[in-house]
């Protein structure tokens, strides 16, 4: 019997008995610190400390990465199996992107046009939590959610309070919301509230909690968000649950509810500024209202300019295959600028839909690598949230509907090029792929170099 302080050898690695020394720490929760950082404060928290390079979360990643490396050098490091598949597209993306890096200029704007396909390394850091870890890692996760909530509700409510904060640094508005992004993170709230109903926890509040979370995604008026919403909230429908004894009867009530209040939520965000916005961009579906009439222009003038910019990766052939790389401005050498914005807009570097982007960047080969790793994320929510048996946690939860939504909310926006996107998105894949693995329902692939250790995962 180990003594109160120490670490059994031949025992688990985090055993309740041991308080973890702060690099096991860092190994194992630091990604999902970051993750929680972001998710909390979206864009105006991934600017921070100044506004200007480096930010936060590249400071973090910095050390978790350092840590890590050091961590391999010095044997003490434990890498979670990460799974084949997602492994394979991941490498595939970092070595791309490596590749093109000496080989464009040595700017800032190139630094950022790379960060985020670099900022798939995350995947790479995260491991499976201990079972211990986990009560706490949901109660984190849903009071982060409700702290985002809370903001987003004083700046849809009172914009005027938010817009008296003094700017920090070089002009980071603190508690200023980003539409799509925002609207997302609220459409989680909603989701993962939806989830402890149906599974018959605290149903009331609950569901209360959802219906704000969803209000809120709705207030913001992003089109973009409410398809990623839409499609978060149908994988937490088709989440199976354990049908224990205890919760069964909330959950009937819970589902009962729902079911009777489902018309008017349809009918409520039928009305809603985001819902107009989506369907008025697909012309001739419906007639957009005088208030998002500009939707439809917009979508107009986006749809143009992707074609455009279509028309020039296809003018020449290794441009179409490999991309023109980080540094050059795809937008303003393609004149898609001029469709979309009317041109003359320096600072806009992306066409608004990641999939363009990456074929911009790092041509057919790129496009087909992030496209892969999409669907790898689908897979892995499927067999975290559907094909194993064990429990899901509120922490999966969040993780699947990120893996599921966030993609649809790149489509139509700046997300998944910018670190308050990609980081939660990356870390999210992680996470499943290291839950998949600890349950046995992923085929998992060592990296080279890693000492493999029994990683304590949760089976039941």
């Amino acid at each position: 019997m180990p003594l109160p302080g120490r670490r059994d050898p031949a025992g688990p690695l985090d055993a309740p008995w041991r308080t973890p020394p702060v690099h096991d720490r860092l190994q194992r929760y630091g990604p999902f610190v970051l993750a929680l950082f972001l998710l909390a404060t979206s864009r105006w928290g991934s600017y921070l400390p100044t506004g200007t390079p480096p930010f936060v979360v590249d400071i973090v990643l910095a050390v978790v990465i350092a840590d890590r490396v050091l961590g391999v050098a010095t044997h003490r490091s434990r890498r979670a199996p990460i799974d084949t598949w997602l492994a394979v597209t991941t490498l595939g993306l970092l070595v791309l992107t490596a590749a093109w890096l000496p080989l464009g200029e040595w700017t800032l704007d190139a630094l950022r046009d790379a960060a985020p396909y670099a900022y798939a390394v995350v995947i790479f850091l995260v491991l499976a939590p201990a079972r211990t870890a986990v009560p706490w890692m949901d109660r984190a996760m849903m009071v982060i959610l409700a702290l985002h909530a809370a903001w987003i509700a004083v700046f849809v409510l009172a914009p005027g309070v938010v817009h008296a904060i003094p700017a920090v640094g070089d002009g980071v508005e603190l508690f200023l919301a980003r539409r799509d992004v925002d609207g997302m993170i609220c459409g989680l709230l909603a989701g993962l509230a939806l989830h402890k109903a149906l599974s018959g926890k605290a149903v009331p509040v609950n569901l209360a909690l959802a219906g704000v979370g969803l209000a809120l995604s709705l207030a913001l008026g992003s089109r973009g968000a409410l398809l990623g919403v839409l499609m978060a909230l149908l994988a937490v429908a088709l989440l199976r649950r354990r049908a224990d004894g205890a919760n069964r009867h909330g959950r009937r009530w819970a589902l009962a509810l729902v079911l009777i209040l489902l018309p008017g939520v349809v009918a409520l965000g039928a009305q809603g500024e985001a819902t107009q916005r989506m369907t008025a961009s697909v012309t001739g579906l419906w007639q957009p209202t005088e208030d998002v009439g500009g939707a439809q222009g917009t979508m107009s003038a986006r749809y143009q300019s992707w074609q455009r910019l279509v028309e020039y990766f296809q003018e020449d052939a290794a441009r179409n295959v490999f991309g023109v790389g980080f540094g050059p401005h795809f937008l303003v050498d393609s004149k898609a600028d001029v469709e979309m914005f009317g041109g003359d807009i320096e600072s806009v570097r992306s066409p608004h839909n990641y999939l363009l982007s990456a074929w911009a960047r790092l041509g057919l080969l790129g496009l087909g690598i992030v496209a892969a790793l999409t669907l790898v994320g689908w897979r892995l929510a499927y067999l975290v949230g559907w094909a194993s048996p064990a429990r899901v946690s509120d922490v999966d939860v969040v993780a699947i509907m990120i893996a599921v939504g966030m993609p649809w909310v790149g489509i139509v926006g700046v997300v998944m090029e910018a670190p308050f996107g990609a980081v939660p998105y990356y870390w999210a894949l992680g996470h499943l792929s290291a839950v998949a693995c600890a349950r046995g329902a992923a085929p998992p692939f060592t990296l080279p170099g890693t000492r493999h250790r029994p990683v304590e995962g949760r089976h039941g």
